[in-house]
């Protein structure tokens, strides 16, 4: 009888503390406020807003991006250069960085919706010179005040989907062309990795951020720990020229095992599916894919 009481008891406590134990919630929505509480401290913490919630960071706490986690402090010390000098994030739909600078002198391009030829299919519905909005996804825990205290938060930006057949590879500039005219560097997605180390691309010219690489916006990056810009067959994918011999066209197709750090080259006629987002460089509205997958069996020719 008394195993049976203490059974009771234990499971009692048990059900109690689980009761007491508060409840997790996750938010998500497009990030309107930030602020970092020391910009000299690495593992500072601060807070965002989504939407209307506000959400304390802990320090410490890893924010989980499409390249791979980063401080709350790197948020804001890896921001592109004019967000820096504005003292902006460039996360937030108020920040006035995030729209490429005027130049009333003339001298730079600049782009507009009816000079625009990207296909519409590829477009926001209202195509814009600004960054994609930041979208925030959080899981925390709510406090008596009714302020949320995150355990995990992950951003991203709203990603845009490009898919279809590559038209056109400039190995010289480093980038592709989706959906444009067959063997010509015109129409369609100008399409780029944003690939600020320079693992699987050599990028230059036309479009080009100000960061590594040409890359717009580090924080954004692809993952090349993981690779998350791929043959749908595994391996590695890369954009051919600048790499040499570490990404050749000469290598497709391939016959035979290839060592597992070898790298595919991407090549006209190869099917994709890219995500990520529209940025306005210098005039030109280019797709930078933080992922990217080919669709094509690289032993077969494109």
């Amino acid at each position: 009888m008394s195993a049976l009481v203490t059974a009771l008891v234990f499971a009692l406590c048990a059900s109690t503390a689980q009761a007491q134990r508060p409840a997790e919630t996750t938010v998500s929505g497009i990030v309107t406020a930030i602020h970092v509480d020391q910009l000299d401290r690495s593992e500072s913490g601060g807070s965002i807003v989504v939407g209307t919630q506000r959400v304390l960071i802990p320090p410490g706490l890893p924010v989980q991006m499409p390249g791979g986690p980063l401080t709350f402090t790197e948020l804001f010390t890896l921001a592109p250069a004019r967000c820096l000098e504005l003292h902006e994030s460039g996360l937030v739909p108020a920040d006035g960085c995030r729209r490429p600078p005027r130049d009333d002198s003339g001298r730079s391009p600049v782009w507009t919706i009816d000079a625009d030829r990207t296909p519409r299919s590829y477009l926001d519905p209202e195509p814009t010179d600004e960054a994609p909005p930041t979208i925030a996804r959080v899981t925390g825990v709510r406090g008596a005040d009714g302020v949320l205290t995150a355990a995990v938060l992950s951003l991203n930006r709203t990603d845009t989907s490009v898919w279809g057949a590559v038209t056109f590879v400039n190995e010289d500039e480093g980038y592709l062309r989706v959906n444009g005219a067959l063997g010509v560097d015109a129409g369609g997605a100008l399409l780029r990795i944003n690939d600020p180390e320079g693992r699987q691309s050599v990028q230059q010219g036309t479009g080009c951020g100000q960061q590594g690489n040409c890359s717009p916006d580090v924080r954004f990056k692809a993952n090349t720990a993981t690779a998350t810009v791929r043959f749908e067959a595994g391996y590695t994918a890369c954009i051919p020229g600048g790499l040499g011999t570490a990404c050749q066209t000469a290598s497709r197709p391939i016959r035979g095992l290839l060592d597992g750090n070898a790298m595919v080259p991407i090549l006209v006629g190869d099917h994709v599916t890219a995500q990520g987002g529209f940025e306005v460089h210098n005039g030109v509205r280019v797709f930078w894919a933080h992922t990217l997958e080919v669709h094509t069996s690289p032993a077969q020719e494109p």
